[in-house]
């Protein structure tokens, strides 16, 4: 975590951030973290967890794939790096599909 602590976080978010596992082999899925937090819906639990680690400093990674789907931090850099991946992968695809969208947007506008 950076300069903030966990004192400062609201207490849902505390639940939260305490339920994440540390290590990917203990990932947990998100509609347990809900159960377990007792909320209802995933789109507060995805802004939870964004806010955990934009605004409060935390590493949380998610794996969508493989043996050990679900939320975690990561207990060493191997981990990190690992996760990173597929993760800077979805942000270039989402730059590509973006920059697709507003040229073909202006293109459809000039024909």
């Amino acid at each position: 975590m950076t300069n903030k602590t966990r004192k400062d976080l609201p207490s849902g978010y505390k639940m939260l951030a305490d339920i994440i596992p540390t290590g990917q082999e203990n990932a947990i899925k998100l509609d347990n973290i809900m159960k377990m937090a007792g909320i209802k819906d995933k789109r507060t639990a995805y802004e939870i967890i964004e806010r955990l680690i934009i605004r409060y400093g935390y590493t949380i990674l998610a794996n969508r794939t493989g043996d050990n789907v679900g939320y975690f931090i990561p207990k060493d850099e191997h981990e990190l790096n690992e996760c990173i991946k597929p993760f800077l992968q979805s942000v270039n695809s989402m730059q590509k599909r973006y920059t697709a969208l507003i040229r073909n947007f202006y293109n459809k506008e000039s024909n």
